[in-house]
């Protein structure tokens, strides 16, 4: 019998990537497809399906809360995809599920596809079931303390708190360390519902800055508000962000 999948992502184009990739397995069935945590929830109870692509980062609910919402002795088996690794490596080295890291190759989805069918087909539940909990243990926490870079074939390791702040640049984001940049694929938006708001700010619709770098402000004409970092860079308070950055600050602008 063919294995039953379902993919959840909240990105159009990447459920299509997706299925174009899966059209091409033989032993895989796509039985449906969500875009959001709740909707995946449901097609989990309704359709049953034996695996899922499950991406990490979902506006409301992340793919975490999917899983401790319909439980761990429920779930099926996981790929896991992420735009950006964000969470500890050490859980996902237990490679008791897998995860793929966006853009992927299509001999990185095989091989992780590959693993998948080998746990279904040794029926290795229990095996399964004990690893997710070590899975969940370690990223339990709300917010990310490091993200995963990649140049090349290799992985950089970056801690949250070495960030001078990150920029967005249409589907990557730009993070500024020191004088280094590391391009990673994803949006503003989940980056910054990612990061702990007592260390980062959003200040614009295109950047996040790091509250411990900021070392002034300065109001201009029209309204306009400028950031001072640290280290000589000078960026644009939106007005969107000035209530929050006003309360951050406890109202003196």
């Amino acid at each position: 019998m063919k294995i039953k999948a379902l993919l959840v992502d909240d990105e159009p184009l990447a459920r299509k990537r997706l299925r174009d990739l899966l059209k091409f397995e033989n032993e895989i069935s796509i039985i449906g497809e969500a875009r959001n945590g709740m909707e995946a929830i449901t097609a989990i109870k309704e359709k049953s399906p034996d695996l899922v692509f499950l991406d990490i980062q979902m506006p409301e609910m992340d793919g975490f809360d999917v899983i401790k919402t319909i439980g761990i002795e429920k779930m099926p088996h996981i790929i896991f995809i992420t735009a950006y690794d964000q969470y500890a490596l050490e859980a996902f080295d237990v490679n008791a599920i897998d995860y793929l890291l966006k853009p992927f190759s299509k001999k990185r989805f095989k091989n992780s596809l590959e693993k998948v069918i080998q746990y279904i087909g040794l029926k290795e539940k229990s095996k399964f079931t004990v690893q997710m909990n070590r899975l969940l243990a370690e990223t339990g926490k709300k917010y990310v303390d490091r993200l995963i870079v990649k140049s090349g074939v290799n992985y950089s390791i970056i801690k949250t708190c070495e960030i001078d702040w990150i920029e967005s640049s249409g589907n990557y984001l730009i993070i500024h360390v020191e004088k280094e940049k590391h391009i990673i694929r994803g949006t503003i938006s989940k980056m910054a519902a990612s990061l702990d708001p007592d260390e980062f700010i959003r200040i614009h619709r295109q950047s996040i800055v790091n509250i411990d770098r900021i070392k002034g402000f300065q109001h201009y004409f029209k309204g306009e508000y400028k950031i001072f970092l640290e280290n000589g860079i000078q960026l644009t308070l939106g007005n969107v962000y000035r209530e929050k950055f006003k309360e951050k600050f406890n109202d003196i602008i």
